[in-house]
Protein backbone atom coordinates (compact mmCIF):
# COMPACT_ATOMS: atom_id res chain seq x y z
CA UNK A 1 0.00 0.00 0.00
CA UNK A 2 3.08 2.36 0.67
CA UNK A 3 4.54 1.75 -3.02
CA UNK A 4 0.93 2.60 -4.10
CA UNK A 5 1.13 5.32 -2.50
CA UNK A 6 4.49 6.76 -3.08
CA UNK A 7 3.57 5.94 -6.77
CA UNK A 8 0.40 7.99 -7.12
CA UNK A 9 1.89 10.81 -5.17
CA UNK A 10 4.60 10.98 -8.25
CA UNK A 11 2.33 10.61 -10.70
CA UNK A 12 3.29 7.05 -11.50
CA UNK A 13 1.13 5.18 -13.75
CA UNK A 14 2.82 1.42 -13.11
CA UNK A 15 4.03 -0.47 -10.08
CA UNK A 16 6.28 -4.06 -10.34
CA UNK A 17 6.17 -5.70 -7.40
CA UNK A 18 8.32 -9.11 -6.93
CA UNK A 19 6.17 -10.85 -4.43
CA UNK A 20 3.08 -9.86 -6.63
CA UNK A 21 4.32 -9.90 -10.32
CA UNK A 22 6.20 -13.24 -9.51
CA UNK A 23 3.74 -16.70 -8.64
CA UNK A 24 4.89 -17.79 -5.28
CA UNK A 25 5.38 -21.10 -4.52
CA UNK A 26 6.31 -22.32 -7.84
CA UNK A 27 9.68 -23.14 -9.29
CA UNK A 28 8.60 -22.69 -13.02
CA UNK A 29 7.69 -19.33 -13.13
CA UNK A 30 10.06 -18.63 -10.58
CA UNK A 31 13.05 -19.47 -12.76
CA UNK A 32 11.75 -17.44 -15.46
CA UNK A 33 11.23 -14.18 -13.84
CA UNK A 34 14.57 -14.36 -11.92
CA UNK A 35 16.23 -14.18 -15.03
CA UNK A 36 14.41 -11.26 -15.94
CA UNK A 37 14.65 -9.28 -12.74
CA UNK A 38 17.72 -7.61 -13.71
CA UNK A 39 16.16 -5.81 -17.03
CA UNK A 40 13.29 -5.25 -14.94
CA UNK A 41 15.51 -3.07 -12.25
CA UNK A 42 17.98 -1.89 -14.68
CA UNK A 43 14.83 -0.43 -17.21
CA UNK A 44 12.64 1.14 -15.01
CA UNK A 45 11.94 4.80 -14.35
CA UNK A 46 12.34 4.84 -10.39
CA UNK A 47 12.90 2.21 -7.62
CA UNK A 48 11.26 2.22 -4.31
CA UNK A 49 13.60 0.91 -1.28
CA UNK A 50 11.99 0.07 2.15
CA UNK A 51 15.26 0.32 3.40
CA UNK A 52 14.02 -0.05 7.03
CA UNK A 53 11.47 -3.10 6.77
CA UNK A 54 12.47 -6.35 8.06
CA UNK A 55 10.08 -7.87 5.71
CA UNK A 56 6.84 -6.89 3.42
CA UNK A 57 4.17 -6.34 6.49
CA UNK A 58 6.25 -3.33 7.56
CA UNK A 59 6.32 -1.01 4.36
CA UNK A 60 8.31 2.30 4.06
CA UNK A 61 6.67 4.86 6.12
CA UNK A 62 8.01 4.45 9.93
CA UNK A 63 7.69 6.56 13.22
CA UNK A 64 11.19 8.42 13.41
CA UNK A 65 12.82 10.42 15.85
CA UNK A 66 11.77 14.51 15.41
CA UNK A 67 15.34 16.06 14.31
CA UNK A 68 16.96 18.95 15.73
CA UNK A 69 18.77 21.75 13.77
CA UNK A 70 20.32 24.94 14.48
CA UNK A 71 20.34 27.81 12.46
CA UNK A 72 22.91 30.69 11.70
CA UNK A 73 21.11 33.94 11.23
CA UNK A 74 21.98 36.43 8.78
CA UNK A 75 20.13 39.92 8.34
CA UNK A 76 20.35 42.13 5.67
CA UNK A 77 18.39 44.18 3.48
CA UNK A 78 17.24 43.34 0.03
CA UNK A 79 15.48 45.54 -3.20
CA UNK A 80 13.64 48.45 -1.92
CA UNK A 81 15.46 48.45 1.62
CA UNK A 82 13.35 46.03 3.07
CA UNK A 83 14.87 43.94 5.98
CA UNK A 84 15.64 40.01 4.89
CA UNK A 85 16.86 37.07 6.88
CA UNK A 86 18.64 34.39 6.33
CA UNK A 87 18.80 31.09 8.06
CA UNK A 88 21.63 28.46 7.40
CA UNK A 89 21.29 25.49 8.97
CA UNK A 90 24.76 25.28 11.09
CA UNK A 91 24.62 22.08 13.51
CA UNK A 92 22.29 18.74 13.58
CA UNK A 93 21.92 16.90 16.88
CA UNK A 94 20.79 13.50 16.46
CA UNK A 95 21.02 10.39 18.76
CA UNK A 96 22.15 8.31 15.78
CA UNK A 97 25.24 9.82 13.46
CA UNK A 98 24.40 10.01 9.79
CA UNK A 99 26.96 8.88 8.14
CA UNK A 100 26.68 4.97 6.94
CA UNK A 101 23.02 4.83 8.45
CA UNK A 102 21.62 3.33 5.17
CA UNK A 103 24.38 0.36 4.89
CA UNK A 104 22.96 -0.37 8.62
CA UNK A 105 19.10 -1.03 7.51
CA UNK A 106 17.92 -4.48 6.54
CA UNK A 107 17.77 -3.95 3.05
CA UNK A 108 20.97 -3.13 2.59
CA UNK A 109 22.31 -6.37 3.93
CA UNK A 110 20.03 -8.60 1.59
CA UNK A 111 21.56 -11.08 -1.20
CA UNK A 112 19.15 -9.60 -3.62
CA UNK A 113 19.42 -5.81 -3.33
CA UNK A 114 22.88 -5.98 -4.74
CA UNK A 115 22.57 -6.03 -8.30
CA UNK A 116 18.96 -4.34 -7.79
CA UNK A 117 21.27 -1.24 -6.28
CA UNK A 118 23.36 -0.76 -8.96
CA UNK A 119 21.34 -1.34 -12.23
CA UNK A 120 18.64 0.86 -11.14
CA UNK A 121 18.70 4.38 -12.58
CA UNK A 122 16.86 5.63 -9.63
CA UNK A 123 16.41 4.94 -6.02
CA UNK A 124 14.00 6.44 -3.28
CA UNK A 125 15.41 4.85 -0.15
CA UNK A 126 13.16 4.99 2.93
CA UNK A 127 15.49 4.50 5.78
CA UNK A 128 14.28 4.56 9.51
CA UNK A 129 15.54 8.24 9.44
CA UNK A 130 14.97 10.16 6.76
CA UNK A 131 14.40 9.60 3.06
CA UNK A 132 17.53 9.22 0.57
CA UNK A 133 17.37 10.13 -3.16
CA UNK A 134 19.99 7.96 -5.22
CA UNK A 135 20.83 8.33 -8.94
CA UNK A 136 24.03 8.39 -11.21
CA UNK A 137 24.05 12.01 -11.32
CA UNK A 138 23.42 13.66 -8.28
CA UNK A 139 22.70 11.68 -4.82
CA UNK A 140 21.13 13.89 -1.98
CA UNK A 141 19.99 13.24 1.30
CA UNK A 142 16.85 14.68 3.05
CA UNK A 143 18.14 16.87 5.73
CA UNK A 144 21.38 17.81 3.72
CA UNK A 145 20.13 18.75 0.22
CA UNK A 146 23.70 19.50 -0.77
CA UNK A 147 26.05 16.42 0.14
CA UNK A 148 24.94 12.95 0.73
CA UNK A 149 27.46 11.29 2.97
CA UNK A 150 27.33 7.81 2.90
CA UNK A 151 28.94 5.67 0.15
CA UNK A 152 26.55 4.78 -2.80
CA UNK A 153 27.31 2.44 -5.34
CA UNK A 154 26.14 4.18 -7.91
CA UNK A 155 28.57 6.64 -7.56
CA UNK A 156 30.81 3.49 -9.21
CA UNK A 157 29.69 4.29 -12.68
CA UNK A 158 29.24 8.17 -13.74
CA UNK A 159 27.16 7.45 -16.57
CA UNK A 160 23.62 6.25 -16.66
CA UNK A 161 24.25 4.54 -19.74
CA UNK A 162 25.04 0.81 -19.71
CA UNK A 163 28.21 0.83 -21.43
CA UNK A 164 29.55 3.04 -18.92
CA UNK A 165 28.43 0.51 -16.58
CA UNK A 166 29.50 -2.31 -18.64
CA UNK A 167 33.33 -0.21 -18.74
CA UNK A 168 33.50 -0.44 -15.06
CA UNK A 169 32.40 -3.51 -14.02
CA UNK A 170 34.98 -4.80 -16.25
CA UNK A 171 37.72 -3.62 -15.03
CA UNK A 172 40.59 -5.63 -13.87
CA UNK A 173 39.68 -7.41 -10.47
CA UNK A 174 36.86 -5.35 -10.35
CA UNK A 175 34.06 -7.38 -11.99
CA UNK A 176 34.42 -10.39 -9.43
CA UNK A 177 34.76 -8.21 -6.90
CA UNK A 178 31.52 -6.39 -7.58
CA UNK A 179 29.40 -9.78 -7.83
CA UNK A 180 30.91 -11.27 -4.96
CA UNK A 181 29.75 -8.46 -2.38
CA UNK A 182 27.99 -11.13 0.51
CA UNK A 183 25.03 -10.17 1.98
CA UNK A 184 22.36 -12.74 3.30
CA UNK A 185 20.50 -15.15 0.99
CA UNK A 186 17.49 -16.58 3.06
CA UNK A 187 17.81 -19.33 0.18
CA UNK A 188 21.58 -20.25 -0.32
CA UNK A 189 21.19 -21.42 -4.07
CA UNK A 190 19.71 -18.29 -4.67
CA UNK A 191 23.38 -17.09 -4.57
CA UNK A 192 24.00 -17.17 -8.27
CA UNK A 193 20.64 -16.12 -9.59
CA UNK A 194 20.88 -12.70 -7.10
CA UNK A 195 23.52 -11.38 -9.06
CA UNK A 196 22.49 -12.79 -13.14
CA UNK A 197 21.41 -9.09 -13.94
CA UNK A 198 25.06 -8.02 -13.57
CA UNK A 199 26.71 -11.05 -15.04
CA UNK A 200 24.26 -11.04 -17.87
CA UNK A 201 25.22 -7.41 -18.47
CA UNK A 202 28.94 -7.73 -18.09
CA UNK A 203 28.78 -10.71 -20.03
CA UNK A 204 27.17 -8.56 -23.03
CA UNK A 205 30.82 -7.02 -23.50
CA UNK A 206 33.00 -9.36 -22.60
CA UNK A 207 32.50 -12.65 -25.04
CA UNK A 208 33.58 -14.85 -22.26
CA UNK A 209 32.38 -18.03 -20.77
CA UNK A 210 30.31 -17.81 -17.69
CA UNK A 211 31.76 -20.22 -15.00
CA UNK A 212 29.65 -19.54 -11.88
CA UNK A 213 30.47 -16.17 -11.00
CA UNK A 214 33.52 -16.09 -12.50
CA UNK A 215 34.96 -15.74 -16.27
CA UNK A 216 37.41 -17.83 -18.26
CA UNK A 217 39.00 -14.52 -19.29
CA UNK A 218 40.89 -13.96 -16.79
CA UNK A 219 40.22 -17.19 -14.22
CA UNK A 220 43.80 -17.54 -13.41
CA UNK A 221 43.84 -14.88 -11.77
CA UNK A 222 40.35 -14.77 -10.57
CA UNK A 223 40.82 -17.88 -8.79
CA UNK A 224 43.54 -15.85 -6.07
CA UNK A 225 40.33 -15.02 -3.68
CA UNK A 226 40.07 -15.76 -0.42
CA UNK A 227 37.85 -15.40 2.29
CA UNK A 228 38.34 -12.20 5.00
CA UNK A 229 39.17 -13.06 8.23
CA UNK A 230 36.30 -13.00 10.83
CA UNK A 231 36.71 -10.62 14.14
CA UNK A 232 35.14 -13.58 15.97
CA UNK A 233 36.07 -16.62 14.61
CA UNK A 234 34.07 -19.37 16.25
CA UNK A 235 35.84 -22.75 18.06
CA UNK A 236 37.48 -24.89 15.60
CA UNK A 237 35.75 -28.62 16.60
CA UNK A 238 36.73 -31.77 15.60
CA UNK A 239 33.61 -31.77 12.94
CA UNK A 240 33.78 -32.50 9.31
CA UNK A 241 33.62 -29.67 7.46
CA UNK A 242 29.93 -28.21 6.85
CA UNK A 243 28.76 -29.24 3.44
CA UNK A 244 25.60 -26.95 2.02
CA UNK A 245 22.34 -28.58 1.93
CA UNK A 246 21.95 -27.58 -1.53
CA UNK A 247 25.07 -27.64 -4.19
CA UNK A 248 25.80 -23.84 -4.86
CA UNK A 249 28.45 -23.35 -6.18
CA UNK A 250 31.61 -25.58 -7.31
CA UNK A 251 34.85 -25.04 -4.45
CA UNK A 252 36.92 -22.80 -6.86
CA UNK A 253 34.06 -20.02 -7.72
CA UNK A 254 34.12 -17.64 -4.40
CA UNK A 255 29.88 -18.03 -4.74
CA UNK A 256 30.47 -21.55 -2.58
CA UNK A 257 31.39 -20.20 0.22
CA UNK A 258 28.78 -17.85 2.50
CA UNK A 259 31.52 -15.51 3.78
CA UNK A 260 32.80 -12.26 2.68
CA UNK A 261 36.22 -12.71 0.30
CA UNK A 262 38.74 -10.61 -1.13
CA UNK A 263 41.30 -11.23 -4.26
CA UNK A 264 45.04 -11.15 -4.07
CA UNK A 265 44.87 -8.88 -7.21
CA UNK A 266 47.88 -6.68 -6.03
CA UNK A 267 50.00 -8.86 -7.63
CA UNK A 268 48.41 -8.44 -10.99
CA UNK A 269 49.13 -5.03 -10.96
CA UNK A 270 52.50 -4.60 -9.62
CA UNK A 271 53.72 -8.07 -12.37
CA UNK A 272 51.13 -7.42 -15.46
CA UNK A 273 53.41 -9.06 -17.30
CA UNK A 274 53.95 -12.76 -15.51
CA UNK A 275 52.26 -15.97 -16.72
CA UNK A 276 50.61 -18.33 -14.25
CA UNK A 277 52.23 -21.53 -13.68
CA UNK A 278 49.83 -23.85 -14.33
CA UNK A 279 47.05 -24.10 -17.50
CA UNK A 280 43.47 -24.67 -17.77
CA UNK A 281 42.80 -27.48 -19.96
CA UNK A 282 38.84 -27.80 -20.25
CA UNK A 283 35.98 -26.43 -17.99
CA UNK A 284 32.61 -28.23 -18.09
CA UNK A 285 28.94 -26.77 -16.55
CA UNK A 286 25.80 -28.41 -16.14
CA UNK A 287 23.50 -25.87 -15.65
CA UNK A 288 19.98 -26.21 -13.81
CA UNK A 289 17.90 -24.78 -16.26
CA UNK A 290 18.00 -22.39 -19.46
CA UNK A 291 19.49 -19.64 -17.72
CA UNK A 292 23.29 -19.45 -18.49
CA UNK A 293 23.85 -17.04 -15.61
CA UNK A 294 21.41 -18.84 -13.58
CA UNK A 295 21.75 -22.31 -11.02
CA UNK A 296 24.21 -24.22 -11.63
CA UNK A 297 23.89 -28.10 -11.14
CA UNK A 298 27.89 -29.07 -11.46
CA UNK A 299 30.67 -26.99 -12.47
CA UNK A 300 34.49 -28.54 -12.96
CA UNK A 301 38.17 -26.91 -14.10
CA UNK A 302 40.52 -29.57 -15.54
CA UNK A 303 43.72 -28.10 -14.84
CA UNK A 304 47.53 -29.24 -15.71
CA UNK A 305 50.08 -28.02 -13.26
CA UNK A 306 52.64 -28.29 -10.31
CA UNK A 307 51.19 -30.36 -7.59
CA UNK A 308 52.59 -30.54 -4.27
CA UNK A 309 51.51 -33.13 -1.12
CA UNK A 310 51.79 -31.42 2.24
CA UNK A 311 50.40 -31.49 5.69
CA UNK A 312 47.72 -29.36 7.37
CA UNK A 313 48.10 -28.44 10.75
CA UNK A 314 47.39 -25.90 13.59
CA UNK A 315 49.75 -24.52 15.82
CA UNK A 316 46.69 -22.86 17.67
CA UNK A 317 43.04 -22.84 18.18
CA UNK A 318 42.84 -20.85 14.95
CA UNK A 319 46.93 -20.92 13.56
CA UNK A 320 47.16 -22.30 10.64
CA UNK A 321 50.38 -24.00 9.29
CA UNK A 322 51.53 -25.50 5.59
CA UNK A 323 55.50 -26.54 5.01
CA UNK A 324 56.35 -26.06 1.78
CA UNK A 325 60.13 -27.04 0.66
CA UNK A 326 60.61 -27.04 4.22
CA UNK A 327 59.53 -23.46 4.48
CA UNK A 328 56.61 -22.86 6.95
CA UNK A 329 53.85 -20.80 5.77
CA UNK A 330 51.68 -18.77 8.13
CA UNK A 331 49.91 -17.30 5.04
CA UNK A 332 46.95 -19.18 4.87
CA UNK A 333 43.58 -18.23 4.64
CA UNK A 334 40.78 -21.60 4.68
CA UNK A 335 37.39 -21.36 3.01
CA UNK A 336 35.98 -23.39 6.45
CA UNK A 337 37.35 -22.43 9.47
CA UNK A 338 36.56 -26.10 10.79
CA UNK A 339 39.06 -28.07 8.16
CA UNK A 340 40.22 -30.54 9.72
CA UNK A 341 44.04 -31.24 9.98
CA UNK A 342 45.82 -33.87 7.51
CA UNK A 343 47.47 -34.32 4.13
CA UNK A 344 46.87 -31.46 1.69
CA UNK A 345 47.40 -31.22 -1.67
CA UNK A 346 48.70 -27.56 -3.07
CA UNK A 347 48.45 -26.39 -6.92
CA UNK A 348 51.04 -23.62 -7.50
CA UNK A 349 49.35 -20.79 -9.51
CA UNK A 350 51.84 -17.88 -9.39
CA UNK A 351 55.46 -17.60 -8.33
CA UNK A 352 58.13 -16.76 -7.20
CA UNK A 353 56.70 -13.15 -7.53
CA UNK A 354 58.48 -10.34 -5.10
CA UNK A 355 59.41 -13.67 -2.39
CA UNK A 356 56.15 -15.38 -2.46
CA UNK A 357 54.30 -17.68 -4.33
CA UNK A 358 50.59 -18.76 -4.52
CA UNK A 359 49.02 -21.62 -4.28
CA UNK A 360 45.78 -23.51 -4.12
CA UNK A 361 45.13 -25.46 -1.25
CA UNK A 362 43.10 -28.87 -1.84
CA UNK A 363 41.97 -31.81 -1.15
CA UNK A 364 41.24 -35.04 -3.07
CA UNK A 365 37.11 -35.04 -3.23
CA UNK A 366 37.30 -39.01 -3.70
CA UNK A 367 40.08 -41.73 -2.93
CA UNK A 368 40.25 -43.63 -6.58
CA UNK A 369 40.00 -40.67 -9.06
CA UNK A 370 42.11 -37.42 -9.77
CA UNK A 371 39.06 -35.12 -8.15
CA UNK A 372 39.77 -32.60 -5.70
CA UNK A 373 37.72 -29.66 -4.09
CA UNK A 374 39.57 -26.45 -2.91
CA UNK A 375 39.78 -25.89 0.78
CA UNK A 376 41.93 -22.62 0.87
CA UNK A 377 44.40 -20.29 -0.61
CA UNK A 378 48.23 -19.77 0.20
CA UNK A 379 50.77 -17.58 -0.42
CA UNK A 380 54.51 -18.56 0.61
CA UNK A 381 57.58 -16.77 1.39
CA UNK A 382 60.61 -18.83 -0.35
CA UNK A 383 64.17 -18.51 -1.30
CA UNK A 384 64.94 -18.04 -4.76
CA UNK A 385 67.63 -20.39 -4.50
CA UNK A 386 65.47 -22.98 -3.50
CA UNK A 387 63.13 -23.01 -6.54
CA UNK A 388 63.46 -26.51 -8.05
CA UNK A 389 62.42 -28.26 -10.98
CA UNK A 390 58.83 -29.90 -10.33
CA UNK A 391 56.97 -32.62 -12.03
CA UNK A 392 53.51 -31.51 -13.71
CA UNK A 393 50.31 -33.38 -13.45
CA UNK A 394 46.27 -33.04 -14.76
CA UNK A 395 44.16 -32.81 -12.15
CA UNK A 396 40.27 -31.93 -12.20
CA UNK A 397 38.87 -29.22 -9.69
CA UNK A 398 34.82 -29.59 -9.00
Amino acid sequence: QHAIDISRNLRLRYLWVDALCIIQDSDDDWKVEAAKMGSIYARSYLTIAADSARDASEGCFSIREELQVSFYESKGTVEGGRESVLYVPVDKVRNQPRQGERRQDPLSKRGWTLQERILSPRILHYTSHQIYWECRSRPRIEDEPITLLCESPLWWFPTPKTRGLVRCLNLNGTRDKVLSVCRKLSVSTDMLPAISGLARLVNSTINSEYLAGMWRDGLEWALLWFRTASENPPARSSSQRPEPEKYVAPSWSWASIASPVDWRLNIQYQYPDVLPRFAIEETAVKLAGDDPFGIVESCSLRIRGVVLNEWLRYTGSHEIEITVDDWVSSKVSLDYYNELPGPVSLLLLFGPLGGERHYLVLRKASETDNYYRRVGLLWSSFSDSKDRDYTHQTITII
